[in-house]
């Protein structure tokens, strides 16, 4: 799949975040490896920034032969993907899908589902009940008291995970006591549930879902302070593993998601190449491919959405069960632990 020198031109929010830079990687590496150029813009997580960036790039009168946005905001962004989409360039949504209104504007999407991501968290966060209760522990409620932390207000995987993890648990639900937004790293995770302790001192904290491991790996340090150990007196999920992997290697972090920032951004290029080798051909529907450890070889048109698969994973008090589930178990190409740490 040849990609003969075409343009990918990428407008994204900045690599000071992690999970950014990473994607940024995995969608350059493979572009390379591919033979496609591409020039990225980021912006500040401000999506009137990213509208001002395209608008001056469309002006330039150079057209790259394909763009990529990760919008800011994507309801906000909409207006963006409508003028990249109306210079008759294929347009590919990364990260966050576009609200159905503006689903006429892309080409294609390539990224996480969001949705499955909370569906993952929530089955983990039934198993952790079920390995709380056997282990006994007394719930502070009879179906367990849960506490939220979720990205910032507008961003798009924050409702997908949400709703993806109360439709997980809605035959056996949890007794919700918050949902918090919060941010994107460990120092948020640590405020928001700083917070929250303060704010349910009196009920009782059983269960927490954070929507990222940045945001547990706060929470877990929150939780210490205040003498609440994880693992043993709350039950911590959370998903999208990267960055410090402590909680997971000693048990105080129950469960994540293997959503690796890296294979987000391959599963880009390839939607790209893929699409460049099909003649422009996009398939309706899904591609949704089930967790493997070779990486995926297919040269056929891409779908509509295209996805990256996201294997739940559980962790117990056996820090050594714990470290060779991350040096073990392998996805796309790559284990665990590498996929998780950058």
């Amino acid at each position: 799949m040849d990609g003969g020198g075409k343009s990918i031109s990428v407008f994204m929010p900045s690599t000071s975040n992690n999970y950014l830079a990473e994607w940024r990687r995995g969608l350059e590496a493979t572009a390379a490896d591919l033979n496609y150029q591409v020039t990225v813009v980021e912006n500040n997580f401000d999506q009137s920034e990213q509208d001002l960036q395209i608008q001056q790039a469309l002006a330039s009168g150079t057209k790259a032969d394909i763009y990529v946005i990760w919008p800011a905001d994507s309801k906000a962004g909409v207006a963006s993907l409508r003028s990249l989409s109306q210079t008759g360039v294929p347009t590919v949504v990364a990260n966050q899908p576009p609200p159905a209104e503006a689903v006429p504007f892309m080409t294609m999407y390539a990224g996480v589902n969001d949705y499955l991501n909370g569906q993952v968290a929530g089955q983990l966060e039934l198993g952790a009940r079920d390995a709380a209760i056997a282990a006994g522990m007394k719930l502070n409620s009879p179906e367990g008291n849960l506490v939220e932390i979720m990205f910032t207000p507008g961003y798009q995987a924050s409702v997908a995970r949400h709703d993806g993890f109360i439709d997980a648990t809605k035959a056996a639900p949890f007794n919700m006591l918050a949902s918090e937004y919060s941010g994107f790293d460990a120092e948020a995770g640590y405020n928001t549930m700083s917070q929250l302790i303060a704010a349910n001192k009196g009920k009782g904290i059983d269960f927490v879902y954070a929507h990222n491991d940045a945001l547990a790996l706060g929470a877990n340090k929150a939780l210490n302070e205040a003498g609440i150990v994880p693992g043993k007196d709350v039950m911590v999920v959370g998903g999208t593993c990267h960055g410090d992997l402590t909680a997971l290697e000693n048990g105080q972090q129950y469960g994540s998601g293997l959503q690796a920032a890296r294979l987000e951004g391959n599963v880009v290029a390839l939607a790209v190449a893929r699409y460049f080798n099909n003649d422009g051909t996009v398939l309706d529907g899904e591609d949704s491919p089930e967790p493997s450890p070779e990486f995926p070889a297919t040269s056929t048109a891409p779908y509509k959405y295209n996805y990256i698969p996201n294997p739940g994973l559980v962790f117990s008090s056996d820090e050594a069960a714990n470290k060779a589930i991350l040096d073990d178990t392998v996805l796309w190409g790559d284990t665990m632990r590498n996929l998780c740490t950058y």
